[in-house]
């Protein structure tokens, strides 16, 4: 980066780092969604947060430049840190930890962990239905963008999966302790194994073409399924090798049978999170950006002038 740039990306890093999760999605009240953008968004500004202050900490290995733009800001102090993150941890934890107002239930017929829904009550914040005896998304595909008919889980659980890294990555306890409830939204949206008799192997992926599809059970569309957000679906699986990778390193720090095992599963999460990726990134390429001239010309016909695909559909 340029040195210029250090003081405001640092003041803004002040402001941002007192940004606080609204109360109702503290208590998992609410919708997956937007939680999980919340979640992912507070993450972010602590790891340039944290990458800023390191820059600032040694600035003599960034040049004379960086000293005198370092010293010309006022950083966000330890406190002011330790406390977004503590604000972040338990604002992660309660969607994982079966607490939450809008729980996590799963489904023995689809074998998927959907969200129960929330009748939501803006004049209370919070829901109106309580528990998993009534759970309203199951009766209404379009509640929660359809997450109970398995639309869109792998936009959803990615926002968590990176917020659960992102702790994880300053807390490597709590990733241990957190680990099996971080691994059932990887199971959901990205399970590698046949033999896991809870989840399908890789739900949303269409291993033909290398990109996923977002739409799930609700309707039987004539184009078939579709996906809009191809950049949400690679951060989902980002999510997965960063949270594979960091909890890596994490079980590394443990010599026992346990924790070497541990070692074994992080690095295939971070192996299957990578490679879900990757094609990811190479089919949204493919078949979002679209191109007349070059090697990658010919998909569509001359007849189509968007340069990008809006929704991607698997027969339009």
């Amino acid at each position: 980066p340029k040195a210029e740039f250090i003081p405001n990306l640092a003041n803004a890093m002040r402001k941002d780092i007192g940004f606080r999760i609204p109360s109702y999605f503290q208590k998992g009240a609410g919708d997956t969604y937007f939680s999980g953008k919340i979640l992912a968004k507070l993450s972010r500004i602590l790891l340039i947060t944290a990458e800023v202050r390191d820059i600032c900490s040694r600035p003599m290995d960034f040049g004379h430049d960086y000293v005198i733009q370092c010293a010309s800001v006022t950083l966000p102090t330890d406190t002011e840190f330790q406390d977004a993150l503590s604000h972040l941890r338990s604002s992660t934890e309660i969607w994982i930890n079966g607490t939450a107002v809008t729980p996590f239930v799963f489904d023995i017929h689809w074998g998927g962990l959907v969200s129960c829904g929330c009748l939501f009550n803006d004049k209370v914040m919070t829901c109106d239905n309580t528990g998993t005896d009534d759970c309203p998304a199951f009766g209404d595909p379009g509640l929660d963008f359809g997450h109970a008919f398995y639309n869109d889980h792998h936009f959803h659980a990615g926002y968590h999966i990176y917020a659960a890294a992102t702790v994880s990555h300053f807390d490597g306890d709590w990733g241990k302790r957190n680990f099996e409830n971080v691994l059932l939204l990887i199971r959901d949206i990205a399970n590698p194994s046949p033999d896991d008799k809870f989840f399908p192997t890789y739900r949303m992926k269409d291993w033909y073409l290398g990109n996923s599809w977002a739409g799930g059970i609700a309707r039987a569309y004539p184009n078939g399924r579709n996906q809009e957000s191809s950049s949400e679906s690679i951060a989902a699986y980002e999510a997965i090798s960063l949270f594979g990778s960091v909890m890596t390193g994490k079980w590394s720090e443990d010599n026992s049978s346990e924790g070497q095992e541990k070692v074994s599963i992080c690095r295939h999460i971070r192996d299957v999170g990578r490679l879900l990726t990757s094609t990811e990134v190479r089919s949204a390429d493919r078949y979002w950006h679209v191109r007349q001239e070059g090697p990658k010309a010919g998909i569509y016909p001359s007849q189509y002038t968007p340069y990008a695909v809006g929704i991607m559909w698997q027969m339009m």
